[in-house]
């Protein structure tokens, strides 16, 4: 048993998760990331199906990574610390749930920020290439939503589970144009989403 656990107390591993997570996050709002780290670090060791508990991990991880300015290599390695663990929450909040809106759009603008980055510095797709992908994706979304966003404007007010279908055409609209890019150019999604940044900064 570790030091944490034997301070942290009892049996139930969820339990103990939650204790571990609410003190690590206490400590993230204090902006005592590094104090908080090992706790979120223990509470992802005992609940590993928790997306916001690997979404404060994760934020912890980048905010030390910002305290390295000026030392390329030691901020790299926090930064992919942190998109590792970004990536895991939304997948966890893909199955599970337990995200807020704010939280992924948070996460997912981040990582694709850190990809886009990566990819400036890589064998990255030619812009050309880049182009095509952003406009295929745009394209392809819209051409499987935008009926919803009419019928949307038609219904809205009518209720939230109206709004819940909604959503989840636009989710599932959005993942299928992801698929079809992520396989005809033998990219990853990261990399899209990372050209759908530079595609909307640059206005294509």
């Amino acid at each position: 048993m570790s030091i944490l656990e034997k301070l942290f107390g009892s049996n139930d591993p969820k339990k103990k998760a939650e204790r571990f997570y609410q003190k690590g996050l206490q400590l993230t709002r204090q902006q005592h990331y590094r104090e908080a780290i090992p706790l979120l670090e223990e509470a992802v060791r005992l609940d590993g199906a928790s997306a916001p508990i690997h979404n404060v991990l994760a934020f912890s991880y980048s905010q030390v990574a910002g305290e390295y300015e000026g030392d390329e290599q030691s901020m790299n390695s926090w930064m992919s610390k942190a998109t590792d663990t970004f990536k895991k929450a939304l997948s966890l909040h893909r199955q599970h749930g337990g995200l807020n809106q704010t939280q992924v759009t948070t996460a997912t603008d981040l990582v694709a920020a850190v990809e886009r980055i990566t990819m400036d510095k890589s064998q990255s797709p030619p812009e050309e290439t880049r182009r095509k992908v952003f406009k295929e994706f745009t394209t392809l979304k819209e051409a499987k939503s935008g009926w919803q966003d009419q019928a949307w404007a038609i219904i809205r007010g009518t209720g939230p589970e109206i709004a819940g279908d909604m959503n989840r055409v636009k989710a599932e609209a959005e993942e299928k144009a992801m698929d079809t890019v992520v396989n005809k150019y033998h990219i990853t999604e990261w990399q899209v989403r990372g050209i759908l940044q530079e595609g909307a900064n640059k206005n294509w």
